[in-house]
């Protein structure tokens, strides 16, 4: 487990700023029982700056050509169908776990020591489908190895507006990746509003933009004030996700 290295004990000057990863932020106060810190407590949030869109994609040969036809595939085999994913409690993970619960489904969860591992099983059809990111997946949907079903972004990803996102089948299902900034709580408002306003403004550089998405991932900027509030809902809403999944981590 990533532990952020600045202590919430640092001097909030606005001279020590802190990137972290959604996972950092919302889904490990639910999966640790021992974190070490606290997310609302110790840090104050400047700005969301990126967002990389998970794709559902599966074995170009399996027999299930949408997101409708993947249900019905996992719905007529119970418990046989496999997804995979980088590792217990990642972002691959509670995506699938996001899925199960959102369509009634029960599948079988491989957890991998990382994606590239999972990767080649998939390829393989060792495992049936998985969720992760736009560099990893689309090289091989590109050459026909794989078929991308869906994106897990709330509307269609940029990068291509034919493929459908999984909301537009399960109303309300979102599991992509972020990274914010953060300052130590107690920071003077003042400071975190212009930190939020520079940084901001960084990200939406015609050059910047570009260069996030050669990377498969979107430059956002998002200010301070309804960053904290998202955090807020997705830290409820992961939450959700993993207590019924019983997902507990050391």
């Amino acid at each position: 487990m990533w532990r952020p290295t600045v202590s919430p004990r640092t001097t909030p000057d606005g001279y020590t700023l802190m990137a972290a990863a959604s996972a950092t932020i919302v889904t490990n106060p639910s999966l640790y029982q021992k974190l070490g810190f606290d997310p609302v407590k110790d840090f104050a949030p400047i700005t969301q700056a990126v967002h990389t869109p998970n794709l559902l994609a599966v074995p170009a040969d399996l027999p299930a050509k949408s997101v409708a036809e993947l249900v019905a595939y996992a719905r007529a085999q119970p418990g046989k169908v496999a997804f995979g994913s980088a590792g217990v409690g990642t972002s691959q993970h509670l995506a699938g776990e996001l899925f199960q619960q959102m369509t009634g489904t029960r599948m079988v969860h491989v957890p991998y020591k990382g994606s590239s591992q999972m990767l080649t099983d998939l390829l393989s059809g060792q495992i049936d489908l998985a969720f992760d990111n736009v560099p990893l997946l689309l090289p091989q949907v590109k050459t026909g190895q794989l078929a991308m079903l869906a994106t897990a972004t709330p509307k269609r990803a940029v990068f291509d507006p034919e493929v459908p996102a999984v909301a537009e089948f399960l109303p309300g299902f979102e599991a992509v990746a972020w990274h914010g900034f953060f300052v130590p709580a107690g920071t003077p408002k003042p400071i975190v509003e212009k930190l939020s306003t520079e940084i901001r403004a960084f990200m939406q550089q015609p050059e910047t933009v570009q260069k996030m998405a050669e990377l498969g991932a979107a430059a956002v900027a998002v200010d301070s004030e309804p960053f904290a509030a998202y955090i807020a809902a997705e830290t409820a809403r992961w939450k959700k996700v993993i207590e019924a999944a019983n997902i507990k981590l050391e």
